[in-house]
């Protein structure tokens, strides 16, 4: 796992950061929460092309988990891991468009075609192939 993290493997970089957002130490030796850490390795993440990775560093700025609370790096982030396709990230910018937060005014109706696009993405996904 290390080595791979070396490597910057963004899925090794994204699981690690998740190991450090949990309580009672990990495989990495931590022996309790640190957000500051996560935070990073999910930017590297993120930066390495994981989509999940920016969503998740979009959660931890919206909150203030390991950084002062900043809704505008909360959308930037998300808007990133949308770019990659997550739709996780969409629907959190529908979130921010509903509330009116971050660098969007409040749009309710954003926020409901948003959904609508998240929603039909998500049936079609679960669509058999033919």
């Amino acid at each position: 796992l290390e080595r791979a993290i070396d490597q910057e493997e963004p899925e090794a970089l994204f699981l690690c950061a998740g190991l450090f957002t949990q309580e009672g130490g990990s495989l990495m030796g931590n022996d309790g929460v640190d957000y500051t850490r996560a935070l990073r390795l999910y930017e590297r993440a993120g930066v390495a092309g994981h989509p999940e990775a920016w969503c998740c560093a979009g959660a931890m700025h919206y909150h203030g988990l390991g950084t002062p609370r900043d809704h505008l790096e909360a959308y930037r982030s998300y808007e990133r891991a949308a770019q990659l396709g997550s739709l996780d990230a969409f629907r959190n910018i529908a979130y921010m468009h509903f509330r009116g937060e971050g660098p969007l005014k409040r749009n309710r109706e954003a926020a409901r075609e948003i959904m609508r696009a998240v929603e039909a993405a998500e049936a079609a996904a679960r669509k058999p192939q033919s």
